[in-house]
């Protein structure tokens, strides 16, 4: 890949902050070792380094959903997030449904929201 190439990715389901998701998803949710995290603050560092390993600063990321449940996680967790960002709700999002439109206060992130309804789904 050259330098000045630009990629999109899609993704979902990080749970900033979220320290339930420890217990919830406890299998899935280890760390580069294998072994569980001893804290959500853990877990967070740990998925920004991912994410800026793979993302670059001119990259598009589509994040579908479920990025964080608590908005001063969000406010915390974006600026430290390579690329351009667009998010679109999940059933963890309930504040974005209020930031529709809207840019986040860094310029990097767009916040979507779309109702979807299973009947809409099968047509």
């Amino acid at each position: 890949m050259q330098k000045n190439d630009l990629n999109t990715f899609f993704t979902a389901d990080h749970h900033f902050g979220h320290a339930n998701i420890l217990k919830y998803e406890d299998a899935m949710r280890r760390n580069a070792f294998g072994g569980r995290f001893q804290s959500i603050k853990e877990m967070d560092e740990f998925l920004i380094d991912q994410w800026n390993a793979t993302v670059a600063s001119g990259d598009t990321v589509y994040h579908l959903g479920n990025l964080s449940f608590k908005p001063h996680t969000i406010e915390e967790i974006l600026p430290k997030l390579n690329g351009n960002i667009i998010l679109i709700v999940g059933n963890h999002d309930p504040f974005f449904k209020s930031m529709h439109g809207q840019k986040a206060a860094n310029s990097r992130c767009d916040f979507r929201h779309t109702d979807c309804h299973q009947q809409e789904i099968r047509s």
